[in-house]
């Protein structure tokens, strides 16, 4: 038999009353329950007193030690009291140690214990005859049979109602001996613990499942890599590394498609959940929108919120939804406003909606704004600046434009054809040119004019030599001077505009942020006219290399055309960006704005000044970001912070639909055009908000891999 080692420590955190410190609390049992193979009794004598010493007594507790098959050499059992005597609870820890030639291991340790005057049955062994072992259920011993696995109160442990449910429920085994119902109290107490084993085992790889399934989504490939790719790949590396018996373990993660479909379900909507959560703890939001058709030809709108969350403002996919019909503004809004009213967000909290200036989304009367309008006058409503970048780049005068145009004739006849691009790749390489090949221009990838006219330009020479064999009337402009030195113009100004938009880009910009860089580039614009008045065309670095390598001066007629064509595009961009944003420069940083040019009232301006003299501030504004900086001064200066909010949650342009279209491509192919989209896209684009992985593990029932 193994020999324990017994202490006990007592602990009362609390006081109890002088006029009941006389009663004192007992441990009436205490159960070890590993298995029924050998048992051991140990008596314990413990002393339990209240804070106010008033009075002190002992009591013996038994502690039943059920032992077999143990694994680890000690344990903890931590037992509360609880008395009228202390109005608080006191803790009593045991601390069993164990030597033995075997290691130990204790499964489940339970107390009891009760106050004077209330009477608690002890269970003995001899209740096995009856076909009954103990168990624990709420610290308190309770009769379980052997047979059926029913659990009695505590008030059955009577030998005549345990007799009586052996005869009534089991009569063809009431002559049964004890030895027999000890083999099954055996084996269910085994049973226990290898269910609790399988549980344990089953958590982890239910918990795996899930993990592999987040991660299939967030690099968005098909459900079935799961079991067909990553499930073999995993075993296969452990099987080399680890041996065959680990890799098998391996095989009880589910991970097969339609388990790794309703896991990432799961993981979208747990996403979705907190997402609303944090919205409605938002003082204001706001939206942008678009719509765009896949691959299955389904409308797929696209909403995404901004919001303050905690020291933050926060931006996220709020839904994904296909438009059954027309996509009319009225369509929208509706698709928009039963989402609004299932998880009630409130119109009255948005502050800016922004979209791509379509007609479905601006309509004055009958387009998505109109209805917006009708419920939320003070919705304001913002037109993506980086489209109205691209309309203000495409606007071209008809000399200039058709230079352009005979430049993509040119792209299209060669590359457009494939044994004309076989040819003309060989000519470059035996030429040894930096570039083989030319870039295929079309209306849709406007943004890479400006790469595509420069190969072009760089390219000049061998496609010269090669159109003069085969479209000889092709080559005729190469040959001429004003029209090479148009190309060279159009080349540096569109890489301009392709660099103005992508500064455009990206997440968490807003209005005062990008308005600045516009205004920046007319400056810019407005220095480029006088310079090439002055006959300075270094900022086109191009056509200054045309200038030089041919030695000649540019006709006026060329400098009128790019003077003009300058001219033209600031006044568009003028006329598109309007200057709404004097006034609040202050946003942008507090410190070295002119009170004099501020929107603001007089208590405004006075907290204002304050922040303006905070030092601490002013330290701290130089190494944070923009929004967490202005949800610093809340507490301080309330009424800069809602202004300071209110201007920068409107979204500037629709970037995040536009990306979030690209994923949606790459989710929902040919190969994959019946697949429910939003899940699957809610997964890769949030970046914010993280699945609660381990809640979800819990509550969702384990299965074995299929």
């Amino acid at each position: 038999m193994d020999k324990w080692l017994i202490k006990r420590t007592s602990k009362d955190p609390g006081g109890g009353s002088p006029n009941n410190a006389s009663q004192i609390k007992r441990i009436k049992h205490v159960v070890l329950d590993n298995s029924v193979a050998s048992t051991m009794t140990t008596t314990v004598t413990s002393n339990i007193s209240c804070e106010n010493n008033a009075a002190t007594s002992s009591t013996s507790s038994v502690i039943t030690i059920d032992d077999s098959r143990a694994t680890s050499s000690s344990t903890t059992i931590t037992i509360s009291h609880n008395s009228d005597d202390c109005s608080s609870i006191a803790t009593s820890t045991l601390h069993i140690d164990t030597e033995s030639d075997a290691s130990t291991s204790i499964k489940q340790a339970t107390a009891t214990s009760e106050t004077t005057g209330k009477r608690q049955r002890i269970f003995k062994e001899s209740y096995i005859q009856f076909g009954f072992k103990c168990t624990v259920l709420n610290f308190e011993q309770r009769p379980q049979c052997v047979i059926c696995s029913e659990v009695s109160a505590n008030e059955s442990m009577k030998p005549a109602k345990l007799k009586r449910h052996l005869e009534t429920k089991h009569p063809q085994l009431k002559n049964k001996d004890e030895s027999y119902f000890k083999r099954l109290a055996t084996k269910l107490t085994t049973q226990q613990v290898d269910f609790q084993k399988y549980t344990t085992v089953n958590q982890k790889a239910l918990q795996a499942s899930f993990e592999v399934s987040f991660l299939i989504a967030k690099n968005k490939k098909p459900h079935n890599i799961g079991e067909t790719l990553i499930l073999p790949a995993a075993m296969k590396i452990v099987s080399i590394m680890q041996g065959e018996k680990y890799a098998n373990v391996l095989k009880t993660i589910p991970l097969s498609s339609d388990t790794v479909h309703r896991r990432i379900n799961l993981l979208a909507d747990d996403i979705k959940i907190q997402l609303i959560d944090h919205v409605k703890e938002s003082p204001y939001y706001a939206i942008q929108l678009d719509e765009s058709t896949d691959v299955a030809n389904v409308a797929q709108l696209l909403i995404f919120i901004r919001y303050r969350y905690e020291n933050d403002i926060c931006e996220d996919l709020l839904f994904c939804q296909g438009l059954k019909g027309r996509t009319t503004g009225e369509a929208i809004f509706n698709a928009v406003n039963t989402f609004f009213e299932l998880h009630d967000i409130k119109w009255e909290y948005c502050v800016s909606v922004c979209t791509d200036g379509a007609a479905a989304l601006t309509g004055s009367k009958t387009g998505f704004k109109a209805k917006v309008t009708e419920i939320a006058p003070h919705v304001g409503f913002v037109h993506c600046m980086i489209h109205r970048e691209a309309l203000a780049a495409k606007h071209l005068q008809p000399d200039v434009n058709k230079v352009l145009e005979q430049v993509v004739t040119i792209i299209n006849f060669i590359k457009a054809r494939a044994l004309n691009s076989r040819l003309f790749k060989i000519m470059c390489r035996e030429m040894g040119s930096e570039y083989e090949n030319l870039l295929l221009h079309t209306e849709v990838r406007w943004l890479s004019r400006g790469k595509i006219l420069r190969r072009v330009f760089d390219l000049k020479d061998e496609i010269r030599i090669f159109l003069l064999e085969r479209e000889p009337k092709l080559a005729e402009y190469f040959l001429n001077e004003n029209w090479l030195a148009t190309v060279g113009y159009l080349s540096d100004i569109f890489e301009k505009l392709n660099d103005l938009n992508l500064s455009l880009q990206g997440k968490s910009t807003n209005v005062l942020i990008l308005a600045n860089k516009i205004k920046a580039f007319c400056k810019k614009i407005s220095l480029w006219i006088d310079e090439i008045s002055a006959e300075n065309y270094e900022m086109f670095a191009c056509l200054e290399k045309f200038s030089e390598e041919n030695n000649i001066k540019l006709e006026e007629e060329i400098k009128t055309k790019i003077m003009m064509h300058l001219t033209n595009l600031k006044q568009d961009l003028e006329i598109r960006f309007p200057d709404t944003s004097y006034g609040d420069q202050w946003i942008i940083n507090p410190f070295t704005c002119d009170l004099n040019t501020v929107k603001m009232n007089l208590k405004e301006k006075e907290q204002l000044i304050d922040l303006m003299s905070d030092e601490s501030l002013r330290s701290i504004f130089k190494t944070t970001d923009l929004s967490k900086f202005w949800i610093m001064t809340e507490k301080n200066y309330p009424l800069l912070f809602k202004t300071s909010l209110l201007k920068l949650l409107p979204f500037a342009s629709t970037y995040l639909c536009e990306t979030a279209f690209s994923t949606l491509t790459a989710v929902k192919t040919k190969y994959r055009s019946r697949l429910n989209v939003e899940p699957d896209l809610r997964v890769p684009v949030s970046d914010n908000i993280s699945p609660r992985i381990n809640i979800l593990t819990a509550s969702v029932q384990s299965q074995g891999s299929h």
